[in-house]
């Protein structure tokens, strides 16, 4: 809350009168039951007569002046001011009931008892100047002095410090203001001080003298800087003005003599700056409202951020003030044209462009000789301002004597267009005019000037009067516009101060006249009536200024008045109408409240983009607002966008008829045409010219879509497909909405509105499906497609409000989704296919080549349609005999002919599938062999020729546009083979690990992102997998392949050619549902990886022992990987649980105390969003091993899973909105009819209702991207949807600039925990991500540009962590990669043989069994190399090779070390013989110095006892003796260090680095097995053994 200007006056008028020679403070109270009369004023309105309580009053008399501007807190009841004339801050802790003084004397004597020198300690009862406040930081206070000593308060002005500043710290003067000096109209400074965003250490200071002027006559001044809170301080640079800027380094801006804008982010150490502008043409810096302002004499410097700037240069303007916008990203100018008017300029700085404009706004603005404006932007409403203009200006310009008219203007659109102010009397039109505060204070500088406008939405008041021109303020009336100022009528006589109170419901007036008065009036229905109050003590005064408390729901109010009956005293009088206010009945926002559309002067009330709503209290409702916030904050409404919503682009300009044109060469249609139009394609896409203006918000859904590229056709384009395309399937009309119902208790509360809707049936599948650029919604994702157990399908484009039934008259047994290509097919009963090919929002209709009418048959239906021919369509289904035959229609089904009789897995186009795939007709079949398997054949001529790929086929799947996978099966060994294509033409054989034998009853391929069972023969079976350029399978333990309940196997990688695969973690759990394999891929972060494994794994080896144990004897531990499976690790538990209490197994080691998390199958979600990268939320544990589900708690990771925190008691649903900007979640156990949100990325929860009946939920659903604000409810039988819509909670647009404090986001970077401390680096790169700040509540969107989030900030040279096993190469125990046991002796022979045959051959190289992991983008020129080969000598070779590498090895490194320590002995002998032993002459014995014989030492001063022909000889020798002693303890150890680098360097020249892996987690660590690995395929007797806590004895038991 901002202090009134008023208050100057009160203390301009209290300096005339004499001060008293001591402070004088006396406080008296009286409440209602005091002896103090009222009157209340005639009403109809029954509730205002009613017997009122009355305010209470306390006055407090200061018996000096009060000179000094109350500060006053928006979240603390505190206020000081400093009474200069007895140099005492005074205070009061409940908003002007009761004051006391600050202790100043008593603080420093505190701190002077502290200091130990004198010349530390400060002089007592320095001189009080100022009472500085951190905008920055609430509650943090400065108090300047005439001394270098300050005060300083962290707690709202409670407690106090001393902080010592370099010199004393330079204060404004108002006296001293030039006439060149730019007046910032209602801009907070912060001057002499510049504080640090979130810093409470860091500060600017200037010091008091000028040290010199610049050209234009601005005061130069030393500036210093502190980052210790004032413990030391530096000097900074010589300059006007200097100021911080948002980064996450210090930087700093100064204002140099020359008129340069410089930057240093080094304090300016060593004259380190950067020159940002140096033209000349400036004087000083500001920063507002998230803007950097520099000012010069004919230039004004604009800047988001502080460090790239815009100029504008003006060609007649010298002389100008600044004043607020009303509007982001936008000031206003005035240019003075004389002492009593300027001509206002509106200035738009568009941030995207870094360009500004400026246009004129208004002519004759009035303003004071000091440059103060009368203006007022309008809160909280952007796009209003009021000002005062000079109607006879170009009049006066010409004859200065003449009398100013002045009328009032307002703007409704931030000051485009400007109207007078207009009342209706008596069926005609009155002007209305009104005074400000400038009117009454022209001598009073660097105010914050309020004399309009409350906080209340619409609801302006002023002093003025009717007629053509502004009148005297004493024969103005008072007046308020509950419109915006659109409409106006009286509700005083004569002029008044005015506050406002509990958010609108009082309004308080005191009489603003010559004539002293004791009456203050209120009024609870918005000036319709008024009671009268009288002050009793003291009698009539003159009332200077009133104050409102902070808080909109405050009752305080603080009267300021004039000296009483002469005397030299001044009275601060509060007024509490608490009581008056705890007597109304509490408002109901659903009963009390009203919607309000502001209007503005545009038919469609819109402005810039869009139009505003708020709620306010009914005129004719008394009722209390309970808590602040009750009342929603501005809404705003996108309007649909027109021509005056457009700017032209970047590298667009207007040419002479408004249009945009580019001179840029690469944008022009002919360059495009000629960089895209090959031949072979279409059309090309040519900006548009124009863009959306920067902070509009208005919609192109329905509107002007300006800002869209122009889909251009390419002259030379042969192809004739989609020429000839048109789609004349009959059209499918959709049913009319059926609209879900509002729960009725959505306008209890400003968070979210909810529905539900009730269906005929259950829901038997939904999908969201993509609305990109679609006509019936403005936002990505939020059309869903349903269907339903009656057979009906139904689509919402409103995220499940209203649904449409699609295909009414048909059974609709299933459809399928083709995401990528906007295509949805609806399956029939009735043979027929209802599709769309525009995610759901046109619907066509087509008959298919089979008539069929069993539903199980047509459930099992592919379609496919190729992207590039929208005309040709694949079908593939069964017949009565049961083949599967597979058609083809190249006018949408029009007609049919068959493609291939007899397949086994259908038919896909290849280039559907391949980003690659240059032939669109290019297509592989799978055709069914007589043994049951497939064999893979491909044509491009619809199967008049074919060309075999393929045979003994099992599997056959596409890959996420990057690669077609086929598994074959031999039929002797029925082990399994992998072949891939990036083609579809070439296809490559895939190395599996030595001898790995999987049979095509183990294996079980899976999609990392989808868990989908695609194209799958065995009932297991799934596509292939990629995660990055690498790709996984799964391998069935051949032990429990058969038992699905105990089911559990090991996830092979491969390389980044996908060509070579080894082992990433063994025994991972396989819980048959529909996830599938327990592994989670992190979105946005391959190589991340959450799997749950077996721990117990060995249990189930035996088929003899599975009868003795079922699938709950499971023991599953959750781990992570944060190199791509190259090392594991446990999850760290959180230190306490929700409750602040410690885990019960707190402080043990990992394998028994670690968190463990459920799958996706319980979850029905990933535990990661891929639009907030590296948040986690799961259901799980903290302990040994994984509970069941209902015993479970709700965890959350900020990090990508380093750390975790418990955020809520037993399981919960949840899921994550607006890019994380709220993450909602529900109870998953029981029955709860609450939705539990967080704002801070899980920092706190709060909760509203969706249902007034609980139900027991089944899952929460939202669109794919987690961008919605919308989620959906489904109760456990799927009968019930809840749609739940947070837009009211989002309410306002993020702010996004990557480099200032300022914005909304703040950026997260991922690393690997085990990475060097000074890396924050993972896979070889440092990634910058976006996220909301906890503290900001704000929609997120499209506000962080796609090119910024996740974008590469560098790249790192490789360590350790970049590396993986190699091919045939496994993990040990110990962290290192070992060659599988079986291999070794292979090699060895084979190399043994080869150097035998080779006398000459002295070494071979032998792999490292380390390569670059897939994923890896590290620098390995400069980093480690640990996939480069070893050399190893030939058998009985080693001397030969040892001489090649020169190793210190054997007897020569005896040698060394035996020189070596012989010269330490040397050296430490002969230094104590001499030195020690005395044998030199004169010798000099120490004396015993202390009953120990050492050197006594106090206060670091040395004490010997000597003989006293002691001298500098002994000294030295003492010295000598010491060093000799050191001489020869360093040598040993110096030995010592050689020999181990020594045997370093062997050991690397042996084998490149493989011990360094030594410190990696290891998951096996605490297992039973003590021996040395006997072999990769021994795992189950070594590495798969239970830890001993979990050992089963013969009778079953554990031990």
């Amino acid at each position: 809350m901002k202090s009134s200007p008023l208050l100057l006056i009160s203390l301009l008028l209290c300096l005339t009168t004499p001060t008293l020679s001591a402070p004088q403070i006396n406080t008296r109270s009286s409440s209602s039951s005091s002896s103090s009369s009222s009157s209340s004023s005639s009403s109809d309105n029954p509730s205002l007569n009613a017997n009122f309580a009355h305010p209470k009053i306390t006055t407090t008399r200061f018996g000096g002046i009060v000179n000094e501007e109350l500060i006053i807190f928006s979240k603390s009841p505190n206020v000081l001011f400093i009474q200069h004339s007895n140099d005492q801050v005074m205070i009061s802790k409940d908003f002007g009931g009761k004051w006391h003084a600050v202790d100043t004397d008593k603080i420093i004597s505190n701190y002077n008892n502290k200091q130990k020198h004198p010349h530390q300690k400060l002089p007592s009862s320095p001189k009080l100047l100022k009472l500085i406040k951190n905008h920055f930081i609430d509650g943090e206070l400065l108090l300047t002095t005439n001394t270098n000593a300050m005060f300083k308060s962290q707690n709202y002005g409670k407690d106090w410090e001393v902080v010592r500043v370099a010199d004393r710290i330079e204060m404004y003067n108002s006296q001293e203001l030039s006439s060149k000096d730019v007046i910032l109209n209602n801009f907070n400074e912060t001057y002499p001080l510049s504080f640090k965003q979130n810093s409470r250490k860091s500060y600017l200071s200037a010091i008091e003298n000028c040290i010199d002027n610049n050209i234009d006559g601005y005061c130069l001044k030393q500036f210093y800087y502190t980052q210790d809170d004032f413990k030391t301080s530096n000097k900074l640079q010589v300059a006007t003005t200097c100021l911080f800027i948002d980064e996450a380094q210090p930087a700093v801006i100064c204002v140099t003599g020359a008129g340069s804008l410089i930057l240093s982010r080094n304090w300016f150490d060593n004259d380190d700056y950067e020159t940002l502008l140096s033209d000349g043409q400036l004087n000083q810096v500001h920063y507002y409202d998230n803007l950097y302002i520099g000012t010069g004499a004919n230039k004004i410097h604009l800047s988001s951020n502080g460090s790239v700037w815009a100029s504008h240069e003006f060609t007649d303007i010298q002389d100008y003030h600044l004043v607020k916008s009303s509007y982001q990203n936008t000031i206003m100018l005035v240019q003075k044209l004389n002492d009593q008017m300027g001509k206002l300029f509106k200035v738009s700085f568009n941030v995207m462009k870094n360009q500004i404009s400026v246009t004129e706004s208004l002519n004759f603005v009035h303003r004071n000789p000091n440059g103060l404006i009368d203006y007022e932007p309008i809160s909280p409403i952007d796009g209003i301002i009021m000002t005062n203009q000079i109607a006879n200006g170009q009049t006066i310009i010409e004859n200065l004597d003449q009398e100013l008219r002045l009328n009032t203007m307002i703007t409704f659109d931030n000051g485009d267009q400007w109207q007078n102010l207009q009342i209706r009397s008596n069926q005609q039109q009155q002007q209305l005019n009104l005074h400000s505060i400038i009117r009454k204070s022209t001598n009073i500088n660097h105010v914050e000037r309020k004399y309009r406008s409350s906080f209340i939405p619409s609801v302006i008041m002023g002093v003025g009067n009717l007629g053509e021109k502004l009148e005297n303020y004493a024969d103005g009336d008072t007046w308020i516009s509950t419109s915006n100022g659109i409409d106006w009528h009286k509700v005083l006589d004569g002029p008044h101060l005015f506050q406002f109170g509990n958010q609108g419901t009082l309004i308080v007036a005191v009489p603003d006249s010559s004539k002293d008065s004791s009456v203050i009036k209120y009024s609870l229905d918005f000036g319709a009536t008024w009671e009268s109050y009288e002050l009793s003590n003291n009698g009539p005064r003159k009332f200077i200024d009133l104050i409102n408390a902070p808080g909109e729901s405050s009752g305080k109010f603080v009267l300021i008045t004039d000296s009483i009956d002469s005397q030299p005293a001044c009275e601060i009088i509060q007024l509490d109408f608490t009581e008056l206010l705890e007597s109304l009945p509490k408002c109901s926002l659903a009963k009390d409240f009203g919607q309000f559309f502001v209007e503005t002067t545009a038919n469609d009330h819109c402005f810039n983009g869009f139009r505003q709503s708020f709620q306010r209290r009914n005129p004719e409702t008394v009722c209390r607002i309970s808590n602040d916030g009750e009342i929603n904050s501005v809404t705003k409404e996108p309007c649909d966008c027109t021509q005056l919503d457009y700017e032209c682009a970047i590298d667009f300009y207007p040419d002479i008829d408004g249009n945009c044109i580019t001179n840029k060469t690469e944008l022009t249609a002919g360059f495009l045409s000629d960089e895209f139009c090959d031949g072979k394609t279409k059309a090309y896409w040519q900006p548009s010219g124009y863009m959306i203006k920067d902070g509009n918000l208005c919609t192109a859904v329905n509107g002007l879509k300006l800002d869209e590229n122009v889909e251009t056709p390419c002259a030379n384009y042969d192809g004739m497909e989609d020429d000839d395309y048109k789609d004349t399937n009959p059209s499918e009309k959709l049913a009319k909405a059926i609209k879900a119902t509002k729960y009725h208790d959505d306008e209890a509360n400003d968070v979210a509105d909810t529905w539900f809707f009730e269906l005929d049936g259950f829901v038997k599948k939904f999908d969201y499906l993509l609305s990109t650029n679609n006509p019936k919604n403005n936002e990505d994702d939020e059309v869903i497609i349903m269907l339903t157990s009656t057979n009906k399908a139904f689509v919402s484009y409103s995220h499940g409000v209203d649904w449409h039934q699609v295909g009414s008259a048909y059974d609709i047994i299933n459809y399928s989704v083709d995401l990528d290509n906007g295509r949805v097919s609806l399956i029939t009963l009735q043979s027929k296919v209802i599709y769309s090919h525009d995610n759901g929002y046109h619907w066509r209709s087509f008959m298919m080549p089979l008539q069929e009418q069993d539903s199980e048959i047509l459930s099992a239906l592919q379609i496919e349609y190729n992207k590039l021919h929208r005309n040709w369509v694949i079908f593939t289904g069964k017949v009565s005999d049961g083949r599967s035959v597979s058609y083809i229609s190249t006018d949408l089904g029009n007609s049919w002919k068959v493609l291939q009789d007899n397949v086994m897995l259908g038919c896909v186009f290849a280039s559907n599938h391949l980003d690659n795939g240059d032939d669109s007709a290019l297509i592989y079949c799978s055709h069914l062999q007589q043994n049951g398997n497939g064999k893979l054949v491909s044509s491009n001529d619809f199967f008049a020729s074919e060309t075999p790929i393929l045979s003994n086929l099992i599997s056959f799947w596409a890959d996420h546009k990057k690669v077609l996978i086929g598994v074959t099966v031999n039929d002797t060994t029925e082990s399994i083979q992998l072949f891939s294509s990036y083609n579809g033409e070439t296809w490559k054989n895939k190395s599996l690990p030595y001898r790995s034998n999987f049979h095509q009853d183990q294996l079980v391929l899976f999609d990392l992102k989808d868990y989908g069972y695609l194209n799958t023969q065995q009932a297991g079976a799934a596509g292939a997998a990629a995660g990055g350029d690498n790709f996984q399978f799964f391998v069935m333990n051949d032990h429990v392949k058969n038992d699905k309940g105990r089911r559990f196997g090991d996830i092979y990688k491969s390389n980044s050619h996908g060509d070579q695969f080894t082992l990433m973690k063994a025994n991972v759990d396989y819980n048959g549902s529909s996830s599938g394999v327990e592994f989670q891929n992190l979105f946005g972060l391959d190589g991340v990886v959450v799997v749950n494994s077996v721990l117990n794994a060995g249990r189930f080896m035996k088929p003899e022992d599975h009868s003795r144990f079922n699938v709950n004897d499971k023991i599953i531990q959750s781990q992570i990987t944060f190199d791509d499976g190259t090392s594991w690790r446990y999850l760290t538990p959180p230190d306490e649980d929700s409750n602040g209490k410690k885990y019960s197994c707190h402080g043990k080691s990992p394998i028994d105390c670690s968190l463990h998390l459920h799958g996706k199958d319980l979850q029905n979600k990933s535990i990661s969003s891929p639009s907030t990268v590296g948040v986690l939320m799961s259901v799980g544990n903290v302990g040994a091993a994984l509970a069941n589900y209902e015993n479970c708690d709700t965890f959350m990771s900020l990090d990508a899973g380093i750390t975790w925190k418990e955020v809520a008691k037993g399981p919960h649903k949840f899921a994550f909105g607006d890019r994380g900007a709220v993450m909602v979640m529900i109870d998953a156990v029981g029955i709860t009819s609450e939705i539990h949100y967080s704002t801070d990325l899980g920092n706190s929860w709060k909760s509203i209702n969706f249902t007034d009946i609980p139900i027991e939920i089944s899952s929460i659903a939202t669109v794919h991207t987690d961008t919605s604000k919308k989620i959906l409810i489904f109760n456990t039988d799927h009968t019930m949807i809840y749609p739940v819509d947070f837009a009211k909670l989002l309410n306002r647009n993020c702010k996004f600039d990557p480099y200032i404090g300022s914005s909304d986001f703040e950026t997260w970077t991922p690393y690997h925990p085990e990475g060097h401390k000074h890396r924050k680096c993972l896979f070889g790169k440092e990634m910058i991500y976006y996220r909301k700040k906890p503290d900001s509540v704000c929609h997120i969107g499209d506000a962080v540009p796609k090119d910024e989030d996740g974008k590469i900030a560098g790249y790192c040279t490789c360590v350790e962590i970049d590396f993986e096993c190699d091919i045939n190469y496994f993990t040990n125990k110990h962290g290192q990669c070992q060659i599988i046991d079986e291999l070794r002796s292979v090699i060895e022979q084979q190399y043994s043989v080869f150097c035998g045959e080779m006398s000459d051959i002295v070494e071979y190289q032998l792999p490292s069994g380390y390569r670059k992991a897939s994923i890896t983008q590290c620098d390995s020129k400069s980093g480690l190399g640990l996939d480069r080969s070893v050399t190893t000598a030939c058998p009985g070779k080693q001397r030969q090779f040892d001489d090649i590498h020169i190793g210190l090895r054997g007897g020569r490194l005896l040698v060394f070390v035996v020189i070596i320590l012989s010269g330490m002995v040397i050296i430490g002998y002969m230094t104590i013989k001499y030195v020690y032993l005395g044998t030199f002459h004169n010798q000099i014995r120490l004396g015993d110095g202390g009953e120990d014989g050492e050197e006594e030492e106090e206060e670091g001063y040395l004490y010997l006892q000597v003989h006293k022909d002691i001298s500098m000889i002994a000294l030295i020798r003492r010295d000598m003796m010491r060093l000799g002693e050191k001489i020869v303890r360093g040598g040993v150890g110096l030995v010592l260090m050689v020999v181990d680098l020594i045997q370093e360097s062997n050991d690397r020249m042996r084998h490149h680095g493989s011990n360094d892996r030594n410190r990696y987690h290891r998951v096996y660590e605490g297992y039973l097995d003590n021996e040395e690995e006997q072999g990769y395929h021994d795992r189950s007797e070594s590495e798969d053994r239970e830890i001993r806590r979990f050992v089963v004895d013969d009778d079953g038991q554990g031990f």
